[in-house]
């Protein structure tokens, strides 16, 4: 009589026993490959993260990660730019898939998206080096273009009378 016993091999999220056993990782650990040799579970960086046992790990508000492999997390430039795994109930939270919400959500009613949530989407302009505002109102346009204008003819009037001043010297 033959008997065949098929073992699995231990998968991600999933520590490994020296005895061979495969466990889950418990609520605030994590491990984010499937071990080969006795393997413990890794402590929840959890002034980062946060960690739901097993691979199920992802960021806080205010940080942001560059892959659901990686287990280093990023603090946003801006903090309002990176609403985390678990963001408040905002429109873009609702729409997110498993993987953007593993690497966190970016909070594009505040016109943010990319890595770090850095970037600003159409309809933003950059405020400083690192916020995003919404576009400038039709007047803010306006008085840009005339004080452009104005330091425009400003400076061809100081040009012309720098040369006129240089012709009066050569004289």
């Amino acid at each position: 009589m033959k008997f065949e016993i098929l073992v699995r091999s231990c998968i991600v999220g999933e520590g490994l026993k020296a005895t061979g056993a495969c466990f889950a990782c418990p609520m605030g650990t994590f491990l984010l490959i499937a071990p080969t040799v006795a393997t413990e579970c890794e402590a929840c960086p959890k002034e980062k993260a946060f960690c739901l046992g097993g691979n199920n790990i992802g960021p806080k508000p205010g940080f942001w990660r560059s892959s659901e492999i990686s287990d280093t997390f990023f603090e946003c430039f801006e903090k309002e730019a990176c609403l985390g795994m678990y963001p408040p109930d905002v429109g873009t939270f609702r729409n997110a898939t498993l993987k953007q919400k593993a690497v966190g959500v970016c909070n594009t009613t505040a016109g943010y998206y990319g890595a770090l949530c850095s970037g600003c989407l159409p309809g933003f302009k950059r405020q400083g080096l690192t916020k995003c505002k919404p576009c400038s109102e039709k007047y803010e346009i306006y008085f840009t273009g005339a004080t452009l204008i104005v330091f425009v003819v400003a400076l061809v009037v100081m040009v012309k009378l720098i040369i006129e001043g240089a012709e009066k010297e050569d004289m």
